[in-house]
């Protein structure tokens, strides 16, 4: 084997094979003091701020819900029960966007149509434009539903619901179906329906 200094082949030199001896030097240190960074209590506190707002979830909204079309209300008195229920029901998963009484009045009064709702719903407008306190009397939701209930009640409503009460009959309903139709009768009627099931004539 070749000593150092000497030529091997075309003169290229040659060295020993001893890994210590010749190991490449280490790379040299790296300095990273130049590599940190300083900031002011103000840079920090801004640089805080916009990661937590990264962070923190977006309240969703609701108004990408799918609902079914909307009851109408045309202005029969028998109508005015179910039509109130189905417009809180909504008030109630969209608080987010009927969060105030004159949106919840005006979603209402949109579903208004035919002949005698409408007439109702424009002799309303025309009294509330002189008024100082929203669509809703008292800035109220209940003060409305109940001008609309007065405006349309249901006569002998409490009357017929006795009758149906007194006649009921299973029939050829099911037994779910016939205690479905017993507890709106029986609540119609103006009943409690908890506990009176006992009742029932099959």
């Amino acid at each position: 084997m070749a000593h150092a200094g000497s030529s091997g082949i075309l003169g290229t030199p040659t060295y020993r094979s001893d890994p210590q001896q010749y190991a490449p030097p280490p790379d040299p240190p790296i300095n990273i003091s130049n590599q940190l960074f300083t900031f002011t209590k103000e840079q920090f506190d801004e640089l805080m701020l916009s990661y937590q707002s990264e962070e923190t979830p977006q309240k969703s909204s609701t108004k990408d819900l799918k609902f079914g079309n909307p009851r109408k209300f045309t202005g029969q008195a028998k109508e005015v029960e179910d039509f109130f229920r189905e417009c809180e029901l909504r008030f109630k998963l969209q608080e987010d966007i009927y969060d105030t009484v004159d949106k919840q009045v005006y979603y209402a009064l949109s579903l208004f149509e035919g002949r005698t709702a409408d007439l109702w719903k424009k002799s309303y407008f025309r009294d509330r434009e002189e008024e100082d306190d929203g669509l809703a009397p008292g800035g109220s939701w209940r003060n409305f539903k109940k001008a609309v209930e007065d405006s349309f009640p249901e006569t002998g409503k409490l009357q017929e619901a006795m009758q149906r009460l007194e006649t009921i009959r299973q029939g050829k309903m099911s037994i779910d179906e016939f205690k479905t139709k017993f507890r709106i009768v029986l609540s119609d009627a103006g009943f409690s329906t908890a506990g009176n099931d006992v009742f029932l004539v099959y």
